[in-house]
């Protein structure tokens, strides 16, 4: 997981990301503080990652939940997600799986948005007493009615955390494929090479989707095909 962030069209905290993708820190600091002076709440945000994000290498997270939440006191949806991130990952204070989800749940209430599905889901996936199954079911259902590609993937991850009645995984998996999630990849060539409970084993299967990952250069695709397009030669 990686804190959030968007662009907007404010001079200043442009002139700052540029001079940020410049390598030039304090000089993207003078300039999101210049922003923030102004009530850019995107200026605000844009501090809280610059203070917090380990590639900018200050790592000051009282500073960056300062800003982070003068920026959700802004109503800037992004900190507030940003918020909830270092309540996971414990960046300035101690680790707390449950106050990230509750905070996570609580902006999914007000809008279903890709990124808060997605981190939901994977903080459910470390530690599932941290947010309800059903609740999160019922997100990404939501999600899926609006077409969010990414809860296709979490949807199947979920089933087979825990599968319930109905479930198919598999459905979801080739979903996701088939929106260019490309952490699917390899999930449906293992399930099609080795056989579950949701599908019977399918050789061809296997080796279409191992392809597809040599395809994306994923690690260990290369050797997935090789020893698939064995079985395949031996059955001939």
């Amino acid at each position: 997981m990686g804190y959030s962030q968007v662009v907007d069209d404010h001079s200043d905290c442009n002139a700052a990301r540029k001079a940020l993708k410049e390598g030039k820190i304090n000089e993207a600091i003078i300039g999101f503080k210049k922003g923030a002076a102004k009530n850019c709440a995107s200026s605000m945000d844009a501090l809280g990652i610059v203070y917090s994000y380990p590639e900018y290498k200050i790592n000051n997270y009282v500073e960056a939940k300062k800003w982070f939440t003068q920026a959700s006191n802004a109503g800037y949806s992004e900190a507030k997600t940003n918020l909830a991130m270092m309540a996971y990952l414990g960046h300035g204070e101690p680790k707390n799986l449950k106050k990230s989800a509750q905070q996570l749940e609580e902006l999914l209430y007000q809008s279903v948005t890709p990124l808060d599905i997605q981190y939901l889901s994977e903080l459910y996936f470390e530690d599932s007493t941290a947010v309800d199954q059903k609740r999160l079911r019922n997100y990404l259902e939501i999600a899926r009615l609006k077409q969010i590609p990414i809860s296709y993937l979490m949807t199947a991850y979920v089933m087979l955390i825990k599968s319930e009645s109905g479930d198919d995984p598999i459905v979801w998996l080739e979903k996701a494929h088939d929106a260019d999630i490309i952490d699917a990849v390899m999930l449906l060539g293992s399930m099609y090479e080795k056989g579950t409970k949701f599908n019977s084993i399918d050789i061809l299967k296997a080796k279409k989707y191992y392809a597809a990952g040599i395809g994306y250069k994923l690690d260990g695709a290369q050797e997935a095909y090789n020893r698939v397009e064995s079985i395949i030669k031996k059955m001939k």
